[in-house]
This record gives C-alpha cells, sequence and structure tokens, in this order.
C-alpha cells in the first residue's frame, strides 16, 4: 500500500499543484500577496510510516516510507547552502525592520510636507484676505466717522439753539454728548471687524483641520485655537475711555442780553446771530477735539488689536506651524536617507554573498533597492545573462532584476512607477512629485513606491 501510494505519481504532482496554487492566491492574514513555489523542489515521503518504523526499529518500514530520500535532501542542503542560509537569515531578520522604518519615514516625510504646503496655501489665502480687509476697514470706518460726526452736529446744533442765551450750555452740552454715548458706540463698531476678523480666521483654521484630515494625513497636527491668540474679554480689545471730563465752555449768554440793549448797539436779532455763532464756533472746536480723540483710539485698536494682534497673530501662528512642519519634514527625510543607506549596505551583502555562492563574475558599483520576499533591483556596470539573474531569484527567493546604474531614474520611471514623474525641490530637499489625478493607482502599490523612494532617496508625493 506504502508503494502504491508513493510511486502514484500523478496523485503526487496533483497534490503539489494544489498547494502551489493555493499558495498563489494569498491571503492578507498570513502573506499578503502569495508565494510561488514553482522552482521549489518537492520530496514526497510516507510520513505515517516514518514514524512507526523509529517507534518499532523497523528498518524495513523506514525504507519503505521514503524518509532517508528527505534526510538526505536536506542534509545536502545544509552542506551547500548552509552557510550562505546562515548569511540570509541573519540578515532578514535586521532586513525586514530597516526596509519599514525607512517606507514609514519616507512616507511620514511626504506627509508633513502636505502639511506645510497646507499652511502655507493658508498663509497666502489669510494674506489676501487682509489686503481686501484692509480696504474695506478703511471704507467702513470712514461710514462711521462721518456718522459720529452727523450726530455731534445735531446735539450741536439743538444746543446752539436752545441754549445760546443761557449760562447751562454747558451742562446741556455735556449731556447731549453723554446721550450720544459715543465710547460705547466705537466698542460696538471695533467689536463687529473683530469678529467679523475671527470669523475669518476661524474659517482658515477649519478648512485647513478639514484639508489635513482629508488629505490622508495622518500626522497629529496641532490645532490653532483664536481664543488663544485674541479674546475680546481678554487684553486684546481693551479700549481706553475716550471721552474725557469735557471742560467747560465758559458760556454766559445770559449777559449778552442785559436791559440795556433797547438803548444801543446790536439789534436783538443781531446779537442772537452773534450769540449763536459764538457758542458754535466753541462746540465745534470742542467737536474736533473730540473726534480727534476718537479717531486716534478707533484707529489704534484697529491697528494694533485686530490687524496686527488677531490676524497678523493668527498668521504667525500658522507660520510657526508651517516653519514646524518644514524642519521636522527635513529631519524625517535625512533619517530616513541615513537608514536607507544602512539597508542598502545590508542588501549588497545579502548580493555579496549569493554572487560568492553562485560564483558569478563579481558586479562593480552595485546600488540596490529591496522589497524583501519579493523583489530586489541590481544596479551595477555589469550586465547580466537571464539565466545568471533567474540563479539569483532562486537563490535568494525573491525576484532579482539587473539593470545598468546608469538606468535608474528610467528604471523608476518606466518599471516601477510606469509614469513619469518630476523632482520637486523642497528647500535643500527632493521630492518624487506625480500628478495628483495618479493617486488612486498608488493607492495599493507601495512595493513599487518603497523602490522608487529607496533608489532615488526622496519622498513620493502626488501635487
Amino acid at each position: 500500500q506504502i508503494q502504491k501510494r508513493l510511486n502514484d505519481n500523478a496523485r503526487l504532482k496533483e497534490i503539489v499543484r494544489q498547494f502551489q496554487d493555493f499558495a498563489k492566491k494569498g491571503d492578507s492574514k498570513t502573506f499578503e500577496g502569495g508565494y510561488n513555489f514553482d522552482d521549489v523542489p518537492f520530496v514526497y515521503s510516507h510520513l505515517l510510516s516514518a514514524q512507526f518504523s523509529r517507534q518499532e526499529n523497523n528498518s524495513e518500514l523506514y525504507n519503505l516510507s521514503n524518509f532517508k530520500v528527505v534526510e538526505d535532501f536536506i542534509q545536502e542542503k545544509i552542506i551547500a547552502d548552509g552557510p550562505f542560509v546562515r548569511i540570509k537569515t541573519f540578515i532578514e531578520t535586521l532586513s525586514r525592520p530597516m526596509q519599514s522604518a525607512v517606507a514609514e519615514l519616507y512616507g511620514h516625510s511626504a506627509e508633513t510636507f502636505y502639511a506645510w504646503k497646507a499652511y502655507n496655501e493658508k498663509i497666502a489665502e489669510l494674506d489676501n484676505w487682509r489686503r481686501r480687509f484692509v480696504d474695506e476697514v478703511q471704507n467702513r470706518y470712514n461710514t462711521f466717522y462721518s456718522d459720529l460726526e452727523s450726530q455731534i452736529d445735531r446735539k450741536i446744533s439743538y444746543v446752539v439753539d436752545n441754549y445760546y442765551d443761557s449760562d447751562k450750555a454747558g451742562a446741556a452740552w455735556k449731556s447731549s454728548l453723554e446721550e450720544l454715548k459715543l465710547n460705547s458706540q466705537c466698542e460696538i463698531f471695533i467689536k463687529k471687524i473683530s469678529e467679523d476678523a475671527k470669523e475669518k480666521c476661524r474659517k482658515l483654521a477649519a478648512e485647513l483641520t478639514s484639508d489635513l484630515s482629508y488629505s490622508g494625513v495622518s500626522i497629529d497636527v496641532q490645532k490653532i485655537s483664536m481664543d488663544e491668540i485674541t479674546d475680546w474679554q481678554g487684553t486684546a480689545f481693551t479700549i481706553a475711555p475716550i471721552l474725557i471730563a469735557i471742560p467747560g465752555i465758559g458760556w454766559a449768554g445770559a449777559a449778552i442780553f442785559g436791559v440795556l440793549t433797547w438803548i444801543f448797539g446790536d439789534s436783538k436779532e443781531e446779537k442772537i446771530r452773534k450769540a449763536k455763532a459764538k457758542l458754535r464756533e466753541i462746540l465745534e472746536e470742542q467737536k474736533q477735539t473730540i473726534l480727534k480723540k476718537i479717531s486716534a483710539a478707533v484707529i489704534e485698536n484697529l491697528n494694533e488689536s485686530i490687524l496686527h494682534r488677531q490676524i497678523d497673530g493668527f498668521r504667525d501662528a500658522l507660520i510657526d506651524m508651517a516653519v514646524m512642519m518644514c524642519e521636522l519634514a527635513y529631519r524625517q527625510n535625512k533619517v530616513a536617507d541615513a537608514i536607507n543607506e544602512q539597508y542598502r549596505d545590508l542588501n549588497y551583502e545579502l548580493f555579496f554573498n549569493a554572487e560568492r555562492y553562485l560564483k558569478t563574475e563579481p558586479h562593480k558599483q552595485v546600488l540596490t533597492a529591496r522589497v524583501v520576499g519579493k523583489k530586489m533591483l541590481v544596479f551595477s556596470t555589469t550586465s547580466v545573462a537571464e539565466e545568471i539573474a533567474e540563479k539569483f531569484s532562486n537563490l535568494i527567493g525573491e525576484k532579482v532584476e539587473f539593470h545598468r546604474k546608469d538606468e535608474a531614474n528610467y528604471v523608476v520611471e518606466k518599471f516601477i512607477l510606469q509614469s513619469e514623474f518630476d523632482m520637486f525641490q523642497f528647500g535643500d530637499m527632493y521630492f518624487l512629485q506625480l500628478p495628483e489625478y495618479k493617486k488612486a493607482e498608488f493607492e495599493n502599490k507601495y512595493d513599487q513606491i518603497q523602490l522608487a523612494q529607496q533608489l532615488l532617496e526622496d519622498p513620493l508625493i502626488f501635487d
């Protein structure tokens, strides 16, 4: 029965074929993209018989089990491939975490670049809005100033018409101005402009958070709170009282119309006209003093509290974050470069030992890029025949491709990314730049992205 089973080659080959087909399908929970066992040799043995033969010390049953062929095969592989397998196993324990670190750091650098770009776009948008806002505030202030002047003019006319002949003109003037609540009007005007500015900054901050969220950036970007930058109830908009104590106007109108007015001098109508003109002149001077104080106080608050502290304070916060993102992207890029260099050295060590094991012609100026267990790209000045490349692939257990060293960019463009790309300069860093509409194509092509980044030592971005 054992001999019959071991001699049924058709059945054994079918079992191997089923195994190979199953392995190729892959499973994200086990081995992602699957494995190709087409070139792997299979040795057939009846394992249950081998186990019983050991227990019963039955040499005949052991020979029938064909397990000696398995043992011999293992011994031959250890003798032939043991030194290389030992080196490869040691290198692999380092390769996988280093490969992950390189990919992750380049990925973080690209994400940080996106964040920097988003902050810069909002800074530019804020600058454009600020220029328009300054013009708008100037027009609103002109209207506000004219309205206050008209209100005061009406009060002047009221006091002049009713108190030109009374020593109560000063009290009436002071009371009339208090009725206008000029200080309160100024605060309301400034507060409305402040709220408009704050609302714009809040909107930009919300848009920035949303843009970063939907761009796929995984880093925790600090949120900028407008209340931390400026607060109406805090110190930002504390308006000093505009109307200090109003000085007396020294008006004694009743003295102008004494009992002798009928004996000599101007007529009563003329005296009334002159009295009103004199009182109006005094009140006009005070009006100008008051409006000057109002103008200085309002403009100071508009400039210092709103434009400088509120809007420019928000802009400074954006700039601080943009600078931080720039520095972070640079550091992530440099660390990725350093680890990538060590990863290349490690991969070269693996390739060098494979080369020595296969006794092939030594390669010069070797540059490598590798996704462990899947593909290794080797760039050198030496050309390699297809059968030699196949030997490397079988030995290392990955698809090994050979290219000329001066073709690295071409290989990245045509065979890895399969798309033209630009080299985008960011300070003294460079990024591989692909059009934004290509982003969906690369959603699940992590291997291609990793190989491209390793070869050119630059993060991949879509812009």
